[in-house]
């Protein structure tokens, strides 16, 4: 008859193993063990148990590949403030300048819907007032820009982008397209900004109609031509109460742009 394994010496292993689990590194195997564990972080395994009345011993072995990011989340830095990202200073940017009565016009009809959009280009302060402007309203903008705009702040598109908003093509340095022949017309659309957004914008809102060189030749880049039902004059100056009172009023598409005196504070009124 075998004698029986004592059970002193059961007892002694059970408690080397133990220790061995404890002792083990992340990411090593325990000899004899059949446990398996997802690679983890310490850091993440004592997020996981928190709270538990007892987490299990195997805790200890846990290690993320990656912690979680809300787990840094509230150590990022603020974002950096436009006018201190970096500008490309080889490319000029064209911002159309003009006289015209500073009232807001629109077109009959009304709309419930409202959408805002901005032309052209701005400085950094200018751009950073109507994003976060849109930000506290919570609403989401549609930016025609020009490739100027796009190729001397390298950041902008991106960071529209980022932030919800529908950046589309305005050509590359902003002309009357109606005066160019149609190799030239190519050559600005195909320059202008053109990630994804099916709307085109012809600078001045200048073109020749539906059937027209303009449209045919954005067609040939799956654009569409998108004009307006408001334009707000901000460019000319318009106030900012009289661009948000007739914005409402009228709803539809409004032109905005990113250089007007009173854009910023007009997107707050229109809410």
């Amino acid at each position: 008859m075998p004698r029986p394994f004592p059970l002193h010496v059961l007892a002694r292993a059970g408690v080397l193993g133990i220790a061995l689990l404890a002792l083990a590194g992340p990411g090593q195997a325990i000899a004899g063990s059949q446990l398996a564990f997802p690679t983890a972080s310490r850091a993440m395994a004592t997020l996981v148990f928190t709270g538990l009345p007892s987490p299990p011993r195997q805790a200890a072995a846990i290690e993320l590949a990656q912690p979680s990011h809300r787990l840094t989340a509230a150590y990022w830095p603020p974002p950096t403030p436009y006018d201190q990202l970096p500008v490309n200073d080889s490319v000029r940017v064209f911002i159309p300048l003009g006289s015209a009565p500073p009232v807001p016009n629109a077109t009959p009809g009304h709309s419930p819907d409202l959408t805002l959009t901005f032309d052209d280009c701005g400085s950094a302060e200018q751009i950073q007032a109507v994003v976060d402007a849109l930000a506290a309203v919570h609403r989401q903008g549609v930016f025609f820009i020009t490739g100027q705009c796009r190729d001397h702040y390298p950041w902008l598109v991106g960071t529209l982008t980022a932030a919800g908003h529908q950046v589309c093509d305005h050509t590359y340095s902003h002309p009357d397209l109606r005066r160019l022949n149609d190799a030239a017309i190519r050559s600005e659309i195909g320059g202008g900004v053109r990630i994804g957004c099916q709307w085109f914008r012809p600078p001045y809102g200048a073109w020749d109609g539906p059937r027209g060189r303009v449209a045919r030749i954005a067609g040939e880049y799956g654009l569409q031509v998108l004009l307006w039902d408001v334009d707000s004059r901000d460019w000319a100056g318009a106030p900012a109460d009289r661009i948000a009172a007739v914005a409402r009023a009228r709803g539809g598409v409004i032109l905005l742009h990113l250089h007007g005196a009173h854009t910023a504070e007009a997107i707050r009124l229109i809410g």
